[in-house]
């Protein structure tokens, strides 16, 4: 057999570093040869647009070597499903099939696993001359806001029904997607154990803007967006004024926040080499997200990771899937027991506390994932493909 590699359709751009798609992409590279292609901008007219003339000159180039093994591509745009025209998957297939084997023949990956991240990227499944194809499952697509629930349902069963296997990144996922699909796996998320160390230890610098908040810091690192419970943190922080609630990251479009209590402070967005030390500096890292059907349920947050990895002692809102961690997590049902999870968190602040959280942590790092999917993808090509890699 020539060359075979993995094309990853990720729904993030290589530029957004510490997300799934790209971690496992990396790890997947040390056994494969992996294609990663930015996450497909679509418009309803794209040559409307001067970034769209932009992209499509830059997915005829061929794709940029990050290291040995992995390939970073822009591929062109695209016209939007909204149209709900049959005309619209047909010519995006070919748009897109054109310009994506230019790019595999440039590479020399001959023949590919397709790895997909969105369940959109149905119309693609078995028309790009892949081998097989994977989806990858992270989120509940029926339960964000802004998204017609009955199209995207339809959608993603189209797209379980065409793959070969599912990975699903919680249990509650699992259970509600594997009768749909050939093959479904459970592969949660993880982290880079070793960009953490340094945040444990205390030897970085602290961020000018974090170092003017008084102390105790309790954090948040991620995006402020429907599912983060605002109420929740504007109650418990009028209820403890000495306390400094820290809120790193950008904040959605559509949230329009309250007036906030002084002692709540926005950091907004930062670069993501730069978490290690915001979490280097809170004393209590939280996750106050909403109890939703579709958020909490299905949640396997990137973040619990992070926080752990960081030595930090944790405080959240109950969720469907702690990955076992529960002995190094305070979950809190009630304002006043979020409370009072935090002043006991705020005590467990020790060198053994650190350390037993980092090392609680090591088995579920991103490498591991990735060496999970590796096993998936190998022992289905030999038991559907008769291929022996």
């Amino acid at each position: 057999m020539t060359s075979l590699g993995i094309v990853m359709f990720a729904n993030e751009s290589w530029a957004a570093i510490g997300v799934r798609q790209r971690e496992l992409a990396t790890w997947l590279s040390e056994r494969w040869d992996v294609l990663f292609v930015d996450r497909f901008n679509y418009r309803r007219f794209p040559l409307r647009h001067r970034q769209c003339y932009r992209q499509l000159i830059v997915s005829f180039r061929s794709p940029r070597q990050i290291k040995p093994r992995l390939w970073h591509w822009m591929p062109p745009p695209l016209f939007s499903l909204g149209w709900r025209q049959r005309w619209v998957p047909l010519l995006n297939r070919a748009m897109l099939k054109h310009l994506l084997m230019r790019a595999l023949r440039n590479i020399g990956m001959n023949e590919f696993i397709l790895f997909c991240c969105g369940h959109t990227d149905e119309q693609f499944v078995g028309y790009m001359g892949e081998i097989c194809a994977l989806t990858d499952v992270t989120d509940e697509v029926t339960g964000f806001a802004n998204t017609d629930p009955q199209l995207a349902a339809e959608t993603e069963r189209r797209l379980l029904k065409k793959v070969h296997i599912a990975l699903a990144t919680a249990p509650s996922l699992y259970e509600s997607k594997r009768h749909l699909v050939r093959e479904c796996y459970l592969v949660r998320n993880g982290v880079t154990p070793e960009r953490f160390r340094p945040a444990m230890e205390n030897r970085l610098p602290l961020p000018d803007d974090l170092q003017m908040i008084p102390t105790p810091r309790i954090g948040f690192v991620g995006v402020i967006a429907e599912w983060v419970d605002i109420k929740l943190l504007i109650k418990i922080a009028s209820w403890r004024p000495r306390w400094s609630f820290v809120l790193v990251g950008p904040i959605k479009r559509s949230i329009a926040l309250p007036d906030l209590p002084p002692n709540i402070y926005l950091l907004g967005p930062k670069p993501y080499d730069m978490v290690p030390a915001y979490l280097q500096g809170i004393d209590v890292a939280i996750i106050p997200f909403e109890r939703t059907e579709f958020i909490t349920r299905y949640v396997n947050p990137i973040k619990l990771y992070e926080y752990l990895a960081a030595g930090k002692p944790v405080v959240t809102t109950p969720m469907g899937d702690y990955d076992g961690l529960e002995t190094f997590v305070h979950i809190a049902e009630t304002p006043e027991a979020f409370a009072s999870a935090i002043e006991v968190a705020m005590k467990e602040t020790t060198p053994q506390f650190k350390e037993a959280r980092w090392r609680a942590i090591l088995d579920r790092s991103w490498q591991v994932r990735a060496n999970q999917v590796d096993v998936i993808l190998r022992t289905h090509l030999q038991r559907c493909h008769g291929l022996k890699l």
